[in-house]
């Protein structure tokens, strides 16, 4: 043994030294490598026989050590991966609906994959559990077919459904148009109610009374936010619709007091008639439906300039307003502007200003020396004392004003 590792160590060290005394150099004219002797300068073809297999360039030996090292490891892991597939079985757990492992020489399972086993490589599945596999696949199909099959039926059953509705609601909405309303708007049906509002002209108001469902009780019950979810924004055909509903509400009101008795109910018909619209209209409503008789290429024009400017007369509670806001809000026009753009709720303006302290004069804030920008804010939003809110609508563009405000229309009376 000692011989032979002398022997090793020697042919190692001889090696060493032929490779410091020859040189490998590679000729271009012929394509292949020659070794130079250093020493004697002498040139040969072939590779010393001292070195045998062993390359001349020890960095090129290790490189080839490490290729052939990683070579082997791969085929090793593909020869073990092969032996684990045929060791183990896969199998599959019809209950669990999960597979498993089995190993075939002793039956023992597991339920994670066998060692070496690549992670998209795995072992053969058994033929009993293939049959199951398919059996389950299958049935997960037919379920699958069955439940597409049973929504088609339902969306069918709903078409013929929604088709018959609305058959049957189209025959009686025209039942509901061709005979007469009962007086009490309380007992009158959805159709009795899309029929009375195309009797004052208003059909375009028909798919929001029956999306909402609408009957007689629930239109004599609606607040005006509730008009609003049906579309009626216009002034004009909110105050036709009230005026015409005025007589429906006042025998409702009597009939839930109980006195709508037979005789007082005939004379309060005749005394209510003078409220219809289709009989002998009010001054009120006179006023509104000014200009219907002109032109049919005018009457849009009109109708657009009738909502847009304020045509109900004020109510008590606005009167008791427009006088407590004249008292404490007074305006002097310094410079007039365009007269024309006046802000309305809702509108967002930017303005300049300087607030002073009546009294003394002392100026408390400017846009222009402390905040060094135009003020911003909505109108009517509650963003701004109350004074603002109320002067700013008497504005028009480009105008400046001295705005003189109380206490109560500012800050308070603690507030200065």
């Amino acid at each position: 043994m000692q011989c032979m590792i002398r022997a090793k160590f020697a042919r190692e060290r001889i090696r060493d030294k032929c490779r410091d005394q020859f040189e490998q150099v590679f000729d271009n004219e012929n394509g292949r490598y020659f070794f130079y002797n250093k020493k004697t300068g002498q040139s040969i073809w072939e590779k010393p026989a001292i070195m045998g297999t062993e390359s001349m360039d020890t960095n090129y030996e290790w490189a080839a050590t490490q290729l052939q090292k990683m070579y082997r490891k791969k085929l090793a892991r593909k020869h073990l991966a092969d032996m684990s597939k045929q060791w183990f079985e896969k199998a599959y757990d019809p209950d669990t609906k999960q597979f498993y492992y089995v190993r075939r020489m002793d039956n023992l399972t597991r339920w994670d994959k066998p060692p070496f086993i690549a992670k998209d490589d795995d072992a053969d599945l058994g033929p009993d559990s293939k049959k199951f596999l398919d059996r389950d696949e299958e049935i997960k199909w037919l379920k699958e077919q069955l439940k597409e099959k049973e929504a088609m039926i339902k969306h069918t059953e709903k078409a013929r459904f929604q088709d018959l509705d609305q058959k049957l609601r189209d025959e009686r909405l025209l039942t509901a148009k061709e005979e007469p309303r009962g007086k009490q708007m309380d007992e009158w049906t959805m159709e009795e109610v899309v029929a009375w509002f195309e009797s004052l002209g208003f059909p375009e108001y028909e798919p929001a009374i029956i999306e909402h469902k609408v009957d007689g009780l629930l239109l004599l019950n609606m607040e005006e936010q509730d008009w609003e979810e049906l579309g009626v924004t216009s002034k004009l055909h909110a105050r036709k619709i009230q005026v015409n509903m005025k007589k429906y509400q006042i025998r409702y009101e009597n009939k839930q007091n109980k006195v709508g008795k037979e005789g007082s109910s005939s004379d309060e018909d005749s005394g209510l008639s003078d409220l219809s619209i289709s009989s002998d209209p009010s001054d009120l409503l006179e006023e509104l439906m000014e200009g219907e008789e002109e032109d049919e290429d005018d009457e849009d024009a009109h109708m657009h300039q009738e909502e847009e400017e304020d045509i109900l007369p004020p109510t008590e509670e606005e009167l008791l307003e427009k006088k407590r806001d004249e008292e404490n809000v007074s305006i002097e026009i310094i410079y007039p502007g365009d007269g024309k753009a006046h802000p309305k709720y809702g509108d967002v303006v930017q303005l300049h200003y300087t607030a002073t302290v009546a009294s003394t004069g002392k100026v408390i804030e400017s846009s222009r020396k402390m905040r060094h920008r135009p003020f911003e804010f909505v109108v009517g939003a509650g963003q701004v004392v109350r004074g603002w809110d109320v002067a700013i609508k008497k504005f028009s563009f480009g105008e400046r004003s001295k705005v003189n405000v109380t206490a109560k229309y500012a800050y308070g009376t603690k507030g200065g």
